[in-house]
């Protein structure tokens, strides 16, 4: 964290952020994909458009230093709260559709 420039004592807070979004996000993604009337299903469009924010977000990822290089240095890219984000938005669905295709044990 200290190579992307971020201080030391804000460590913590970093870390602090993932559960938070988890915390809000999960549950927000769930209540709307229950309620999906998509011809794809309830969960699909939410598992696709998780994964391409987080494709997007690995590249961003990947090419930061030139996209950094590129602003001058002057902008500061928190590509991480998308990722972060996108992997939850992921998860909910994906738990769910697992629920939804297994159907009740015998």
């Amino acid at each position: 964290m200290q190579g992307l420039g971020i201080p030391h004592a804000w460590a913590n807070v970093i870390w602090l952020c993932r559960p938070l979004s988890g915390l809000l996000v999960q549950p927000l993604v769930g209540h709307m994909s229950d309620r999906c009337t998509s011809r794809f299903g309830h969960r699909r469009p939410f598992i696709f458009a998780g994964s391409a924010l987080i494709a997007v977000s690995v590249l961003i990822i990947e090419h930061s230093a030139n996209i950094r290089w590129l602003l001058d240095d002057r902008g500061c890219i928190h590509v991480w709260r998308i990722l972060d984000v996108a992997n939850n938005m992921t998860q909910g669905p994906c738990r769910a559709l697992l629920a939804d295709l297994t159907g009740n044990p015998p």
